[in-house]
């Protein structure tokens, strides 16, 4: 499966392996992909001889746009799927790619008093409903909120507009202290709460 995969990117990526002008054509994000896929083809092949074959990538979506970034995580999704000798972990600060990741599969890497925290969303107080109003509420826009130092969460559109502008006239705009907005578009705060609710959440005040 992981060659058909390989052929179907490389066809994406309009290159002939055969041909090496195409190869050399390629940017830096077509070539990160591209040596991804190869070590992981590598992989397969090896399946026999390695107990476990751990990928570890920083950043893939580095030099890649929005849809090339959502190709390449139903590359790994389906390589980390259907291969339990393989297991992929990366770091990321793609508000695409976490939007795509199943919620239980996201660790948050935080800092707090100027220690590094990580919080599992799988060790969240998250029931199930929650996880699938999470995972269908969490587009590109919402998923910043992963990368924010802080987080304000508001019922409707008109807390939206007003906060952000009362933030400037106040001298303190949210994207200079790195503050999300997100706009839950009703009351439904508790899955946010919960999100957040764990035995090794850090509080910093």
């Amino acid at each position: 499966r992981l060659k058909e995969d390989f052929v179907t990117l490389a066809r994406y990526l309009t290159i002939s392996p055969s041909n090496q002008k195409d190869i050399d054509l390629l940017g830096l994000g077509h070539l990160n992909i591209l040596y991804i896929a190869m070590k992981l083809v590598e992989f397969e092949v090896n399946r026999n001889r390695e107990l476990l074959n751990i990928m570890i990538i920083e950043e893939p979506e580095a030099h890649l746009h929005p849809q090339l970034q959502e190709l390449v995580h139903s590359f790994l999704e389906d390589a980390n799927r259907n291969d339990s000798n393989i297991q992929i972990i990366y770091t990321s600060h793609s508000p695409t790619l976490a939007s795509k990741i199943d919620i239980e599969n996201i660790n948050l890497i935080y800092e707090c008093g100027h220690e590094k925290f990580c919080l599992p969303f799988s060790e969240a107080k998250l029931n199930e409903d929650n996880k699938k109003y999470l995972q269908r509420y969490l587009d590109v826009t919402k998923s910043q909120m992963f990368f924010a130092r802080g987080i304000l969460f508001v019922e409707g559109i008109s807390e939206a507009i007003l906060i952000p502008e009362m933030a400037k006239a106040l001298d303190r705009p949210l994207e200079k202290y790195a503050v999300e907005l997100v706009n839950v578009d009703s009351v439904a705060f508790k899955p946010f709460v919960n999100l957040f609710s764990s035995e090794q959440v850090k509080t910093c005040f």
